[in-house]
């Protein structure tokens, strides 16, 4: 590699002036300042593929950054105020990640995720007997139970999905990089919190900030769950995301876990059984519901060539799992709920703590993430119809773009600073 050069204005590159000059247009120079971000580590140099014939151009997008504390203070009493000229946000809310095609609907009636579609199917089911007037929780998506998981002292499965949160930050994030390095993603999130009111001390003398972090990104989709302590007492609380995953064939899907040997609860018997697992996939063949202890980690939902990977943190320490079999206005064929939750044993956070859980959810199509799939399939569906590839484009013509050298591109990375090398 030739001798390097720390400033655009040093590099080398076999290539025309004024095509250079439009390359160098292209840049944004405000995103020289580069900020970290929550990647997996990137190579030290990252290779650019050289194109034949095609000019590399750069463009390098500024990430916004979240500034502020974690959780911000804020007076409930003074919300309503605090609000009243705040600009209003689109309900639902739709996260899209413009590299994977992917699509996330949020609404705001109980921060519900709605829908999780791949460019090909949903990765999440919305039963049909859901209703979206707000009278009731949808029946579908990945409601939120809490502070209270089933039934008991207050409403079934707690009063956070029935309650409208208040979205408080929507946002893009971009890689410093070229969107053509493996290691580059899109991120779009959504954050909704729900705090204490007159109203929830009524069902729950607890005063919290529950925050939802809802993030799309790299063809997964992050959950995160936070609840602040507010109170001066300890506060205690059950809860799950109730989630709805698509099915295409019931009878031989698989649910794969670290379940062999594990306690759980059988709530189809009455009274309620605690029996041990004997294998390591769960299957469905009647009415189930079950409530795994200690079994958080990876669990995968096999579903044909289509898979779902879920990853939680030791926080959901328990999974339900739950198809109301041979109910037909449900749809039971068409789904079945695997919930990450703290069922079996309540949490208790201390006053001014903060508790935290998560689950990624990465649905898989033949062993490949299922954007990865979806192109995959188009790229061969275009090259049969084309014959296999081949025509004038192949031999690296393009109109406009005569006698243009191939350019191999390098990008080094160093703390609050990018470099840009070329040969």
């Amino acid at each position: 590699m030739a001798s390097s050069f720390n400033t655009l204005a040093g590099m080398r590159a076999q290539i025309t002036t004024p095509l250079l000059l439009l390359s160098l247009l292209a840049i944004n120079t405000e995103a020289f300042h580069v900020s970290p971000l929550p990647l997996s580590s990137p190579p030290a140099f990252a290779k650019l593929p050289a194109s034949a014939g095609r000019v590399v151009k750069a463009n390098f997008a500024r990430s916004v950054r979240a500034v502020g504390s974690f959780i911000p203070e804020t007076n409930p009493d003074a919300r309503v105020a605090s609000t009243k000229d705040a600009p209003v946000l689109q309900d639902p809310i739709i996260l899209e990640d413009p590299t994977t095609k992917e699509r996330v609907t949020v609404r705001m009636d109980g921060a519900h995720v709605q829908s999780y579609m791949t460019p090909d199917y949903d990765v999440f089911f919305t039963r049909p007997d859901a209703v979206f007037d707000g009278s009731k929780p949808v029946s579908g998506g990945v409601p939120i139970c809490w502070p209270q998981f089933g039934p008991g002292d207050m409403q079934q499965h707690g009063f956070a999905r029935n309650l409208k949160w208040e979205c408080t930050d929507v946002r893009a994030e971009r890689p410093g990089g070229m969107t053509a390095l493996s290691w580059s993603r899109n991120t779009q999130r959504a954050v909704y919190e729900l705090i204490h009111t007159k109203e929830t001390l009524k069902m729950w003398d607890s005063r919290f900030q529950a925050r939802y972090q809802v993030e799309l990104s790299g063809g997964s989709l992050n959950l995160e769950l936070r609840v602040h302590n507010k109170g001066v007492e300890p506060l205690t609380f059950t809860g799950a995301l109730h989630t709805y995953f698509s099915v295409d064939d019931l009878e031989k899907l698989q649910i794969k876990g670290p379940f062999k040997g594990k306690k759980y609860l059988d709530k189809t018997c009455d009274p309620v059984e605690e029996k041990e697992e004997t294998e390591g996939a769960v299957m469905i063949d009647g009415f189930t519901e079950r409530v795994y202890q200690d079994v958080a980690g990876k669990v995968t939902i096999e579903d044909g060539d289509k898979s779902v990977v879920l990853r939680c943190s030791e926080e959901w320490s328990d999974l339900a799992i739950w198809n109301p079999y041979g109910e037909e206005k449900m749809g039971y064929k068409g789904f079945v709920c695997v919930e990450h939750g703290v069922i079996a044993t309540p949490v208790t956070v201390q006053p001014d703590d903060i508790w935290v859980a998560t689950v990624s959810i990465t649905p898989t199509r033949n062993g490949l993430p299922a954007w990865t799939a979806a192109q995959q399939e188009s790229k061969e569906e275009r090259e049969e119809e084309t014959g296999g590839g081949g025509g004038e484009e192949e031999e690296g013509e393009e109109e406009g773009v005569d006698n243009v050298q191939p350019l191999e591109a390098y990008i080094q990375f160093a703390p609050g600073q990018l470099v840009l090398r070329t040969r």
